[in-house]
């Protein structure tokens, strides 16, 4: 044992351990920042929620989890369920961004295809349906081909005027 730390083996071994955590914790930091951004590159499909009482909510569906019945007494408790979070945006209508729907009250969950997302600065994303882009009041929007184009050439026009500002 003498002659290893003499000769200085023995720290070049622990380094080389030292030097392997390491790599596995950086590894693992990366793998868990990769699994945790999913959601924001990759968003959830958009889902027009249909609730026993005939109202819709249209959004990504955030989250869902068990409703806790910790506080009530075993013998009123019913049989579990869960409720979903859902990201309904919208805040300038509704003043608030998310809302919680218990699985009792879901009549149905569609996936329009029409449907559309567009994160806003202010007021927080908008989810709808387009029925027609105007400017100025002069219809622009007619196909589902035109959109994409009409919308680039609407976002750059606006991100020049914002850069203007600053």
């Amino acid at each position: 044992m003498k002659e290893l730390i003499k000769k200085g083996e023995l720290f070049i071994w622990l380094t080389g351990l030292g030097l392997g955590v390491s790599i596995i914790m950086i590894a693992g930091l990366l793998f868990l920042v990769f699994i945790n951004s999913t959601d924001f590159y990759y968003p959830s499909a958009i889902a027009k929620i249909k609730k026993e009482d005939n109202s819709y909510l249209l959004g990504q569906i955030f989250q869902t989890e068990d409703v806790p019945q910790a506080s009530l007494p075993d013998s009123l408790k019913p049989t579990i369920y869960s409720r979903n979070q859902i990201k309904i945006g919208n805040r300038d209508i509704y003043g608030f961004d998310f809302a919680w729907v218990d699985e009792r009250e879901i009549d149905s969950i569609t996936y329009p295809k029409n449907a559309i997302a567009i994160e806003r600065t202010e007021y927080g994303n908008f989810y709808g349906f387009l029925e027609s882009i105007k400017i100025d009041g002069e219809r622009k929007y007619s196909s589902n081909e035109e959109i994409e184009s009409i919308i680039h050439s609407i976002v750059s026009e606006v991100s020049g005027i914002r850069e203007k500002d600053k």
